[in-house]
């Protein structure tokens, strides 16, 4: 793959590539999970040694790579809560938090001027 730096003003064209699935046996969920577990919390492991590590805590995804980088060691959490949000992001996470010793969870408040205003 080649490099090249763009200049101020100047435009790409990229040629789209046809994606086609290739096709896989399906695997169960009983034997796949512990598999793409233990996948995660090595790609996790490998990016926390010896730094410092803060983390949303949203979601599923978010959440998970939290909870696996915590029990490596201190994990700064954070979690936007805006009540015109209307999900259950903030309570999930708060329960999240409590059950993990090296979650440190915070919430960042949603001022007025941070999401624009619906109809």
């Amino acid at each position: 793959m080649t490099r090249r730096l763009m200049l101020p003003g100047l435009a790409v064209a990229l040629r789209a590539e046809r994606y086609e699935p290739v096709a896989s046996p399906r695997i169960g969920l009983r034997r796949q999970a512990p598999v793409v577990r233990a996948a995660l919390a090595e790609a996790v492991a490998a990016r926390v040694v010896d730094r410092p590590v803060s983390a949303g805590l949203a979601g599923l995804d978010f959440t998970t790579l939290a909870c696996l980088a915590a029990q490596r060691g201190p994990v700064a959490a954070v979690t936007f809560a805006d009540e015109r949000l209307r999900d259950d992001d903030l309570a999930f996470a708060v329960r999240t938090a409590a059950t993990m010793p090296n979650l440190v969870h915070h919430t960042v408040p949603g001022p007025d001027h941070r999401l624009p205003r619906g109809p």
